[in-house]
């Protein structure tokens, strides 16, 4: 079976993770896969294996005719093709419509604000370009797929997000709080950044900046703070496993998300966190550590949780073990590949 993944590019950001880790784990698995990047490769593809092709587009704008050629040409030659992001399955879905690709093209539903509006412009997936096939990454969208966009639930697959452990050696000197998360209101760092002004403790933000007038916010409310010496940002960190056993606590402010991969991330580095209780993560992880999680944004019970969790030393033991039990690799691509083999022969 040839396989094409599909994306933008590959960013720093969940769902270009994903992408990176779906792909090589499923060349590991013995499938004919290769990638297609719409722009440009991006600065996590060069965690891709060696042995995928990478093909970018380097499209200049959405009807750029060399680009949307060049996608036509390529899709004719797979037999499944699998995008990941609504606005990449848009592109996709219209220029294999319009040159007649019968191809099945999937979209791999990474939307992080279901709790908060419609997963997709409703119209346009349920006439124009509704997905024949849909991974999503939480229950609710699955759910909100069926509801609203009529998709049988049998051509519909929930593939809660997974990460690759790194083995690291263990850091003896810890150093403050992390949150990991591209800049941008909906990750709600400014929520984190309040919480310096009553905790005793430094902060490191790893993310992109997404959003310039929120990251200027930021900047502005912790001047007026106080709080320039206490808080850190670190831009473009490709490895954030690497990072992370450098810290005492983890955190996490999103007010909305579906599947927060880095709290996997946390989870497989044995670093404790609090995080607000959102996503598919949340709800499997949450059953084993209760302490981890918030249903609130009140400063003052976070903050004493905060001062609980740094007080007591983690069970890392556990957090391996539920890593290994939920969050296991070979389970996941084994779903994705019976998924592939349920569209391949119903093509």
């Amino acid at each position: 079976m040839k396989v094409l993944q599909v994306i933008d590019t590959f960013g720093v950001g969940g769902a270009e993770r994903v992408a990176v880790d779906l792909s090589n784990l499923l060349y590991n698995a013995g499938i004919e896969v290769e990638v297609l990047t719409l722009l440009v490769p991006g600065a996590l593809s060069d965690q891709l294996n060696p042995g995928i092709k990478v093909t970018s587009l380097n499209r200049k704008h959405r009807f750029d005719k060399n680009a949307f050629l060049t996608f036509v040409s390529i899709a004719r030659n797979f037999d499944v093709i699998h995008v990941h992001m609504q606005h990449n399955y848009r592109y996709c879905r219209l220029f294999a419509w319009i040159f007649g690709i019968r191809t099945p093209i999937i979209l791999h539903d990474h939307f992080g604000q279901i709790n908060i509006a419609a997963s997709a412009k409703t119209f346009l997936f349920r006439y124009l370009l509704k997905p024949a096939w849909y991974i999503g990454v939480s229950k609710p969208l699955i759910t909100w797929t069926i509801e609203h966009l009529k998709i049988s639930p049998e051509r519909t697959l929930l593939l809660s997000n997974i990460i690759i452990p790194k083995a690291l050696p263990p850091c003896n000197d810890k150093k403050g709080v992390v949150l990991v998360s591209n800049i941008k209101p909906i990750k709600n760092q400014l929520f984190a950044i309040k919480l310096l002004t009553e905790c005793d403790c430094d902060l490191t933000i790893f993310g992109n900046v997404q959003d310039t007038k929120y990251f200027k916010e930021l900047q502005l409310k912790i001047a007026e703070w106080g709080l320039s010496e206490k808080i850190k940002f670190v831009y473009d960190c490709t490895e954030i496993q690497y990072e992370l056993p450098k810290y005492r606590l983890g955190l996490h402010t999103s007010a909305s998300e579906t599947g927060p991969l880095v709290l996997i991330e946390y989870l497989a580095q044995g670093l404790p966190f609090l995080a607000y209780a959102t996503g598919e993560a949340a709800a499997s992880i949450r059953p084993e550590f209760p302490a981890y999680f918030m249903d609130n944004f009140e400063p003052e019970q976070w903050k004493e949780r905060i001062e609980k969790l740094l007080n007591a030393p983690p069970d890392i033991a556990k957090m391996k073990h539920v890593f290994a039990e939920k969050f296991g690799s070979e389970q996941y691509v084994q779903k994705c590949l019976r998924f592939y083999q349920k569209i391949y022969a119903a093509s």
